[in-house]
Formats: C-alpha cells, structure tokens, sequence
C-alpha cells in the first residue's frame, strides 16, 4: 500500500503529460477554426471554475482559510501568471506555430526561472562547484536550443505517413492562410512570454484553494477577451463543435486537472520532481501531431527540442545537488537523508549553532511553521512539511519569525 502511495505522484504525472498533449493539438485545431486564444483560455477558465465548485463545496468549505489582503493578493497573481496571462500567450503563440514547437519551448521554464532569480539574489552564478557549472550551462542550451528553432529550419525529416489520420483536422488545418505560416516567429516569440509568465508562477505560489484561483483567472481572462474581442457574437460563439470539445477539454485537464495534480505533486514531492516530467508532454505531441494532423517535423525543430530537453535536466541536476549540499549540516549525530521518496529531510540531531537559510531560496518557497519542535529540545529548529518545504533556524529566530508570519497573513 505504501508503495502504491508513493507511486501515485508518478502515474498522476505521467497521465497529466499524456492529456496536456492532447489539449494541444485540440487547442490547435480550435485556433485555426478561427477562435479567439482569449476566449477559448475565457471559456475554459470559466468551465474549469464550475466543475470544480462542487468538489470544493464537499471537500474544502471545512478546511477555508480566512482571505487576508495579503492572500488576495497573492492569489490574485497566482491567477494572473500562472492561468491568465500565460494561458492567453501561449495560445496565442500556438494559433501561428506548431504544437510540438510550442511544447518543447515549455521546457524553458526552469531555465528561466533561474534567470529571472539573480536579480532578485534569489540565485547566484558561480562557476566553483558543479552544481552552478551545471544550472548555468543547462540555461545556455536551454536559451540555444529555443533559439535553434526559432531562426533554424532545416531539411525535412521523412517520417512517412500516418494512415489514421483525422480528416476534419486536415481540413482545418488546410485551410490556414499563407501569413500564419509566415508568422512562426511571431508565434515562438509569443509561446516563449507565455512561459515567462508561467515562470513567475512558482515563486509566488502557495497552497491555496485552486477553484478561487480559478474563479479569478475567469474574471481576468473574460476582462482581456472583452477588450481584444468586444462583444461580437461571431468571435464568442461555440456553434462550432471544435470548439466546444477544445474548451471543455482545456478546462477539464488543462486548467482543472493541471492545477490539481501539479498542487498536490509539488506539496508531496517538491518543484523539482513536477519539471522531470515535462519532456514526456513533447513526445505525446510529437506523436499526436503526426498520427493525427499529419505535422510535418524539420530538423532545426528535432535539434531545437532536444538541447532545450538536455539543458533543462542539467538545470534541474544542478538545482538537486544544490538542495543535496545545503541538507550536508554539521551534526553530532546525521541521520540518512533519502531525496527521492518524499522523506526528504530527517532531524540532522543535536549542536547546531547556525541559521540556515538558503533552502527557502534554493525551493522557491515561503517558509512554513506548520511543524516546528518545541523550544528546548534542539537548538536548530527545522520548519518542516512533508511537502520539501523546508527552512532551518536555531530557536530564537524561529520563534521571532514564526509571530511576524501569523501576523502578517492575519491582515
């Protein structure tokens, strides 16, 4: 049973990968029909919304935490950045590319979190260990591989011809005009802000009710679609059945399920454990899109994905190994640290006499105090969740910053 229980992060994410490559080829198809990227991302949030309500109702109302200003507001961006606006770019960017292109530029993200941490000292650049050698030489091919796709076409991979191949898909994609074909940068330079976005999402992210966040990215994506679209019935209407099927599809697994299962992953095995699995998401595409609409694949594309692939696991290698050095303390009595079946931390024993707090940087999370010994029984306290999020402190400072956290999310 215990087995089957930690196998359970694992086969959540693998399905999720399998239906998030399905929703891109649908979202494809619903795109060059002539649908608007945000109204599609607003009638999917809205969709996503009310099929959650009723679970949140039964499951959820028990367990309500009270919404200060401060969780309004990170909620707020948890919405906008993680649902809203890389939701909406990234479709965007997808009507005018290729859903293979398009999912393996995902794979940028931790790279580009990465990136956008130096500035804010959340991250460093060094070149004295093996770990920064590794998270900066990953970011370089990650950014060289999108670049190799983006301005590198090459010759045509013959791959032959799939026999089941969906005639309505086809069709629509038949029908899409020469300036689409010639806006594939335009639509890789729209994919990648959409993963920027994205990028900002984990940072800010915390164990919030995902059917709120839901509800709000609804209220931003219908405000955005008003304000592209207007209130034209041609550009809202779901007559077409395409459509309906992309945006029930994108709201059951891409908004609903997504949020779900990548919440719960990272409460139970951390950030890190989520992007290993990204990659599989490419192959599912690659496969649909050539089995289904017939995609044509080009080796700058095939050279593309793959060093965006490589560089991704050397950035989340070197980020393992940082996470591996800081967990090392000093200790009269260590016990064993196992980081890959969810236990990742045990008490590291008695004679600590220093503040570590490079974990909450190195995790991207803010600290939790849910399970912070009592005072006394050690001089290093270790905030600790099964969830990896993890902070060390000696015991005066826990007590101090443990106040000023209740605090401030009390207001």
């Amino acid at each position: 049973m215990a087995t089957l229980k930690s196998l359970l992060p694992c086969f959540l994410m693998v399905l999720l990968q399998v239906v998030d490559g399905g929703n891109n080829v649908f979202c494809k198809l619903a795109l060059n029909s002539g649908m608007s990227p945000s109204v599609m991302v607003a009638y999917g949030q809205i969709f996503a919304t009310i099929i959650l309500a009723p679970f949140a109702f039964f499951f959820e109302r028990k367990s309500m935490a009270t919404i200060t200003k401060y969780v309004a507001v990170q909620m707020f961006l948890c919405s906008f950045f993680g649902a809203t606006l890389s939701h909406v770019l990234y479709y965007a960017g997808l009507e005018h590319t290729t859903p293979t292109i398009a999912c393996a530029l995902l794979n940028l993200s931790p790279a580009i979190t990465f990136i956008l941490a130096i500035p804010f000292r959340m991250e460093t650049i060094t070149i004295k260990t093996n770990q920064g050698i590794a998270k900066l030489i990953g970011t370089i091919i990650c950014v060289g591989g999108a670049m190799v796709m983006s301005f590198y076409k090459g010759s045509l991979i013959n791959l032959g011809t799939s026999n089941l191949h969906w005639r309505y898909a086809v069709k629509v994609l038949g029908n899409r005009s020469a300036a689409d074909e010639s806006n594939s940068f335009v639509g890789l330079t729209l994919v990648f802000l959409g993963v920027t976005s994205w990028s900002f999402f984990p940072p800010i992210y915390n164990d919030y009710h995902v059917w709120i966040m839901c509800g709000l990215a609804s209220i931003q994506c219908l405000f955005i679609g008003v304000l592209l679209e207007g209130y034209s019935v041609e550009a809202w209407s779901l007559t077409s059945p395409i459509r309906v099927g992309a945006c029930l599809y994108s709201a059951a697994f891409s908004s609903a399920l997504q949020f779900v299962v990548i919440s719960w992953c990272i409460s139970q095995r951390g950030l890190l454990y989520v992007s290993m699995f990204n990659p599989l998401a490419l192959i599912v595409v690659a496969a649909l899109g050539w089995v289904i609409m017939d995609e044509k694949l080009y080796l700058g594309s095939a050279v593309g994905a793959v060093l965006t692939v490589i560089g991704l696991y050397g950035v989340l290698w070197g980020k393992h190994q940082e996470v591996k050095n800081l967990i090392t303390v000093k200790s009269s009595g260590p016990r064993n640290v196992n980081l890959d079946d969810g236990s990742d931390i045990k008490m590291m024993g008695d004679g600590h006499d220093k503040i570590y707090t490079g974990l909450e940087q190195v995790l991207w999370w803010n600290p939790s105090y849910d399970d912070v010994e009592e005072a006394g029984k050690i001089n290093s306290k270790i905030a600790l969740n099964p969830t990896m999020r993890v902070y060390l402190l000696n015991s005066q400072s826990v007590r101090k910053r443990k106040e000023k956290w209740r605090e401030r999310r009390e207001k």
